[in-house]
């Protein structure tokens, strides 16, 4: 189990690890629903978007080696009445999976988040994506609903699964 990793903001230069990492998720086939790999010039206007004042970019890394990442992006976009929740997505390098290093990383994005103001952090994934199922149970997300059939992937029907966690709830917890 790896221990002596840190998080932090990415630089731009940390870029092509964190579009690895993507790209591995992309060839596991059941985490992102994306059909072909990224590139960091794809890639490089979502990463701008990200600003730690409202929509933050996490890494964990040891030493230059990025290990895993996580972001929050807006939930419905451009939708006001939604913008007290947030969507969380996280990749963890193929190599250092089932090390804590996603369960660190989702704890320090929900009390970033918190402390941005939101109320409310929701998980989109896949069924078949036990890993991320487990994790986002572990952190005491609740699953809200289950749409069937909504995709398809090398002719395997998907669902989504909606997790969602109050971020009020994390006061509670710290006091």
């Amino acid at each position: 189990m790896i221990t002596n990793f840190e998080i932090c903001t990415p630089k731009l230069s940390e870029l092509p690890q964190i579009v690895e990492i993507f790209n591995q998720a992309i060839q596991n086939k059941f985490s992102t629903g994306f059909q072909s790999l990224q590139t960091v010039e794809s890639m490089n206007e979502w990463f701008r978007e990200h600003t730690q004042e409202k929509y933050p970019l996490l890494i964990a890394k040891q030493d230059n080696t990025v290990l895993g990442w996580v972001e929050i992006k807006p939930y419905r976009k451009n939708r006001k009445a939604f913008d007290q929740s947030v969507e969380i997505s996280y990749f963890i390098h193929n190599n250092f999976q089932k090390q804590g290093i996603g369960s660190a990383l989702v704890r320090e994005m929900e009390i970033l988040a918190e402390g941005i103001g939101y109320k409310k952090i929701i998980a989109i994934l896949m069924h078949l994506n036990i890993g991320s199922i487990k994790l986002l149970e572990g952190r005491n997300y609740t699953l809200c609903g289950n749409i069937t059939n909504v995709g398809s992937v090398q002719n395997t029907s998907i669902h989504h699964l909606y997790y969602a966690k109050d971020l009020l709830s994390l006061q509670k917890t710290n006091e």
